[in-house]
């Protein structure tokens, strides 16, 4: 499937394009995102500090397309994310359909627990910050033997590798599909809220699935693995809350492909990690003048997790590319007119999510864009923010670098400054929403 060859020019889709929807008349804000988006819809709970810090090397891969990549579509949506306010709540409700007993613990300032055995890891966990909220469960121990792993020799000494008995009664794809519906429909889940697929293999059944919004998937995924006699060894997914935001035009999927190899657009698929690691074995993968070629067969258009530059998360019109052994990757669809990249807040002192009082005090007060690139608000701009949530708002203006200040809430007027700043923006709330927006 895959080869090292010396690069060739990528075969050329035939796209045509259709409008599907137009933009608000006033136009999309302009959006400051962090400079890497390599791990958009990465499991927080999941993933290690060191593993978050290395993004993959995609410089010597070349995305070649065959076939039409043609999607009906000139414009989509973007949608704001957050932790859910309940989130201890469903928490709670997940620990209890697991049968894992206990309350909600905090263990750290982005991290709760239930049923915590601090020797073993095992329980329910949830993780929160400014991407949102995850949950992940592990039992502590595994129902079914291991895959082979050469972890257990010493470099330099010759080891055999004991071969485990494979596990008993392994569910069947479908079954497993059946189990995790049930699941997230007892936690609370929409059925039309994901989509899972899963597939059985030699030590396990393992089902993956993407959470759906408005009929339209994300990268922000589902997973569950079950062992021996369909014993659950682990889950994990998103638990956040979902608002539509601006409309914007977007790239045609050819043009998008281009994008692939720019971490400010694209997040690494797990087709394409494969064809890395099995590049990086090969004992020719030292030439520098070979590169991997990856084929694209079909585009999907769909909604990608993206980092703002103030470490807020957003969806966004994507594109995500496939191959028959996966995801090769995603990518932001918008136009570069509506994107800029800034850098990423060294330090901030932030509340976690799930107690978010501390940004939205009862006085009126300047919220900083803390070191992010600016462009000022304009009165087109910012009548786009009047009917979100204050939260809401607040994520794109200071996404936008501007200062937020609070000028009335529900009726009670604050006293400020007589200063103006043409990079800030005053709010009136009234019942957690904003009516008006008035720069200066």
């Amino acid at each position: 499937m895959y080869k090292l060859m010396r690069r060739v020019a990528p075969v050329a889709a035939v796209v045509g394009v259709a409008v599907l929807a137009s933009c608000s008349s006033v136009g999309p804000l302009t959006l400051n995102l962090a400079p890497s988006q390599s791990f958009s819809g990465a499991n927080r709970t999941m993933e290690s500090a060191d593993a978050l810090a290395k993004a993959p090397d995609t410089s010597n891969i070349e995305y070649k397309v065959f076939g039409d990549l043609t999607t009906p579509r000139v414009s989509g949506f973007a949608f704001s994310i957050g932790s859910k306010p309940d989130s201890k709540e469903w928490l709670r409700n997940i620990a209890a359909v697991l049968n894992v007993p206990g309350d909600v613990v905090k263990q750290s300032k982005n991290t709760f627990t239930v049923g915590l055995n601090k020797d073993t890891g095992a329980g329910v966990w949830l993780w929160a910050d400014d991407a949102g909220s995850w949950w992940s469960y592990f039992p502590g121990t595994t129902a079914s033997a291991s895959a082979p792993s050469s972890s257990a020799c010493v470099s330099g000494e010759e080891c055999e590798i004991p071969t485990p008995v494979k596990p008993k009664n392994l569910l069947p794809a479908d079954e497993a599909i059946a189990r995790a519906t049930r699941f997230l429909i007892q936690v609370g889940f929409r059925l039309n809220g994901f989509r899972l697929e899963a597939k059985k293999l030699d030590y396990s059944t393992e089902v993956t699935g993407n959470m759906v919004v408005s009929g339209i998937p994300t990268n922000l995924n589902f997973s569950f693995s079950y062992g021996e006699d369909g014993v659950l060894m682990g889950a994990s997914g998103p638990l956040v809350t979902i608002r539509v935001a601006n409309g914007y035009y977007i790239v045609t999927p050819e043009e998008g492909v281009k994008r692939l190899s720019d971490p400010r657009f694209s997040s690494v698929g797990s087709g394409t990690r494969v064809a890395m690691d099995m590049v990086a074995q090969s004992p020719s993968s030292s030439s520098s003048t070979n590169t991997l070629t990856i084929p694209i067969t079909r585009v999907e258009y769909t909604l990608m997790q993206s980092v703002l530059a103030n470490t807020t998360t957003i969806l966004l019109p994507a594109y995500t590319y496939y191959n028959e052994d996966g995801v090769v990757g995603t990518v932001i669809a918008m136009k570069d007119e509506y994107l800029k990249f800034g850098e990423m807040p060294v330090n901030t002192d932030e509340p976690s999510p799930l107690n978010t009082s501390g940004t939205s005090s009862g006085s009126g007060g300047d919220s900083s864009g803390r070191g992010i690139s600016t462009t000022p608000p304009t009165p087109e701009s910012v009548k786009l923010l009047v009917g979100l949530t204050e939260q809401e708002a607040r994520k794109v203006a200071e996404g936008n670098g501007w200062v937020v200040r609070i000028a009335m809430r529900d009726g009670e007027a604050f006293q400020l400054t007589a200063d103006y700043s043409d990079t800030r923006v005053n709010f009136t709330v009234l019942k957690g929403e904003v009516t008006a927006v008035v720069i200066g």
